[in-house]
Order: structure tokens, then C-alpha cells, then sequence
């Protein structure tokens, strides 16, 4: 995977977090590639 550095904050900037509220061990798979391919297609 490629390492991507972002630019500096600047005001006005916002940060998002984005975390699981259940384990990734009982999410499917499929779920799994859909979630990262949505995630991916923001970049």
C-alpha cells in the first residue's frame, strides 16, 4: 500500500473518525470489501 501524506490542517479544516462499533470478526466479508471500496473510492 502506497504511503500517502496529507497536507497540514489549515483552519476551518475538519477531521473525521471513522470507527467500527461492532468487531470486524463478525462482519461478513463481503461487507468488509463493500466498506473499503466505498472508503477507497474518497480518495
Amino acid at each position: 500500500m502506497k504511503t500517502i501524506i496529507p497536507k497540514k490542517l489549515q483552519i476551518g479544516d475538519e477531521v473525521r473518525v471513522i470507527a467500527p462499533a461492532l468487531s470486524l470478526a463478525i462482519i461478513s466479508i463481503e461487507t468488509k470489501e463493500i466498506a473499503q471500496k466505498n472508503l477507497m473510492s474518497w480518495v
